[in-house]
């Protein structure tokens, strides 16, 4: 196993935005390495923390003086092994180093991460799930730091669902929902059990579009709420419905029904979709 052993943060930053986020670490394999991940990969970094943690929370609760006690051990070692990010490293960066691509994969009894670098390189290290708080609270400090709403935004509002399909049902009685399916990575489909339908309601009662996502169990109306937001906000199909007054109503699908099975999904979102109607909108 190549246990990660110290890590350190530094960010790069233009008068206008965030470019990237420096990461170097250290391993039981690695002496000391440097990479440089754009906000996107620090997305999917973030992404990865946030579902060991969860991980971390699962096990707390099997043994709680146990996993605390390695959880405070843990965090002290990697507090006392803090890496030193350079003003030239921070100044300088090597395009060379830059992250194209990051994929998280599950062990019994840790995670490890592959970073994939602009060289070609790619560096694997391994964390145990009681590092997982330290390394969290470590990007959330780095993140809140830059001071970037829009940076801050792209890396902490979508940690705890996936968007599936975006939905249009601008057409239904003639051509057809239009639908706008995600790229997501395998990996991140793998963090989720659950699907569930979203369905955006106008004032009227009609439903001009929806979602699928998968998600956390039981989500809160709040947050139903604030990704229904995200996703008209951000997502090109829907665009047509930004200026609109919307609610957002959430129904989970059956658990038989896999994420290759398309038609059944989008089968299920029609289904919650006309449950839901007006019945003047019907």
């Amino acid at each position: 196993m190549n246990i990660l052993t110290g890590i350190n943060t530094g960010i790069i930053k233009s008068p206008d935005a965030v470019l990237a986020l420096a990461l170097k670490m250290q391993s039981v394999l690695i002496a000391e390495t440097l990479m440089y991940l754009p906000p996107d990969r620090v997305q999917d970094l973030v992404f990865a923390v946030f579902c060991g943690y969860r991980r971390l929370q699962m096990v707390f609760r099997e043994d709680p003086e146990s996993i605390r006690a390695r959880t405070i051990a843990d965090t002290e070692r990697l507090n006392n092994r803090t890496l030193s990010v350079t003003l030239d490293e921070i100044q300088n960066p090597n395009v060379a180093l830059r992250v194209t691509d990051f994929v998280m994969k599950y062990r019994q009894d840790r995670v490890t991460f592959l970073f994939f670098l602009q060289n070609e390189e790619v560096i694997s290290v391994d964390l145990t799930v009681t590092q997982m708080e330290f390394l969290l609270n470590l990007l959330l400090a780095t993140i809140h730091k830059t001071g970037d709403a829009a940076f801050v935004s792209l890396a902490l509002q979508a940690n705890d669902f996936i968007p599936f399909y975006t939905v249009d049902f601008a057409n239904i009685g003639s051509s057809g929902v239009n639908y706008n399916k995600f790229n997501v990575p395998t990996w991140k489909f793998s963090a989720f059990s659950d699907f569930y339908s979203l369905v955006m309601i106008q004032e009227d009662g009609g439903i001009p579009c929806g979602a699928i996502i998968k998600a956390l169990p039981e989500l809160e109306p709040s947050r139903i709420k604030a990704i229904g937001e995200l996703l008209v906000n951000n997502n090109p199909l829907l665009a047509p419905y930004r200026q609109r007054t919307l609610a957002f109503a959430c129904e989970k699908i059956a658990p038989e029904v896999r994420e290759e099975e398309m038609e059944k999904l989008l089968r299920a979102h029609i289904q919650h979709r006309v449950t839901k109607m007006s019945p003047s909108t019907c």
